[in-house]
């Protein structure tokens, strides 16, 4: 364990800024007990309870455009739309990334993924510190900052309090210029000269040479019975299933570290994953008609790291 970790485990609760809406509202420290474990989830469900307490109902037609997008144009079951009409999920926006040169500290927004369907008001001071940080973001609705210390091998959140609210907090600088340079060599140099000396280290796949390279995509892949890909915070399989398929034909068991999903009698996929998931943010669906009929599972990742496998 490092000397850095050392500083902030252990502690019983962790201090975090509610950021509301309404302006004339004011923010508020507010403080949650410390996760006993990575798999703890009931920091993101409080926040998922609040957003489903708060604001009106879903438009049933933004959200139907929303998933034909994401679904790119299949069909969504009634059931599985009036499930997500009923409930509100956690959006988390990376303000600032746990490096060395942020000793591993990193500050996260976490926002309502429904604001928009909701058509909840915009939240000016939400919205204007995401705008500082390099990450503009129109936020609608409630908002909630908090901070976590993560060097890979220990992880844990930390205090995040009025304070660090300040337009010249150092986290804003750091992170308006890496958000607004990107990670090329020559925005390296353009960072070292905004930041001078505190910048020592972006990470390890930062691009070195001549001209700045795209960056690589995360690994994916597929087998005769399932496709699966990822993105930084969640896993996506999808099955191919018979045209009669319906819920009911359907087994998926989710395990903070293992997955079992069964259609029709028949097993799908089953075996230890690659890396551990929040059972409670992790969810499946049916979709599509005929040939285009599939089941599609999204897994949350405890921890954003890039699984080079599904399974171990």
């Amino acid at each position: 364990m490092s000397d850095l970790a050392k500083q902030y485990l252990g502690k019983k609760t962790f201090k975090y800024i509610f950021i509301p809406a309404a302006f004339g509202e004011p923010m508020r420290e507010m403080e949650a007990p410390q996760p006993q474990t990575l798999q703890d989830n009931k920091f993101i469900e409080s926040l998922r309870k609040h957003f489903t307490k708060v604001g009106g109902k879903m438009d049933k037609k933004i959200v139907e455009s929303q998933l034909a997008e994401k679904m790119k144009g299949k069909k969504i079951d009634d059931s599985m739309m009036n499930e997500l009409l009923r409930q509100s999920s956690v959006e988390i926006v990376p303000l600032s990334v746990p490096v060395k040169a942020t000793k591993f500290l990193s500050i996260s927004m976490y926002v309502d993924d429904q604001g928009i369907a909701k058509n909840l008001p915009k939240n000016e001071r939400a919205s204007k510190m995401a705008l500082s940080a390099g990450r503009p973001t129109e936020v609608r609705g409630d908002a909630f900052l908090g901070r976590v210390f993560d060097d890979q091998d220990s992880w844990t959140r930390v205090d995040f309090t009025m304070a660090d609210c300040s337009s010249d907090a150092e986290w804003i600088n750091f992170a308006r210029a890496v958000n607004k340079t990107g990670q090329g060599p020559s925005s390296m140099a353009d960072l070292k000269a905004m930041m001078g000396d505190k910048v020592t280290m972006l990470n390890n796949s930062q691009p070195r040479g001549g001209a700045a390279t795209a960056p690589k995509e995360p690994p994916s892949g597929s087998t005769d019975k399932y496709s699966w890909k990822q993105g930084g915070d969640e896993i996506e399989i999808t099955i191919s299933v018979p045209p009669e398929c319906k819920s009911k034909h359907v087994k998926v068991k989710f395990q903070t570290s293992s997955i079992a999903v069964e259609v029709q009698g028949e097993s799908i996929l089953q075996g230890k994953l690659f890396g551990t998931i929040h059972t409670d943010g992790s969810t499946w669906s049916l979709s599509g008609d005929g040939k285009e009929r599939a089941l599609s599972i999204e897994l949350e990742k405890a921890k954003e790291i890039t699984w080079t496998a599904l399974l171990q």
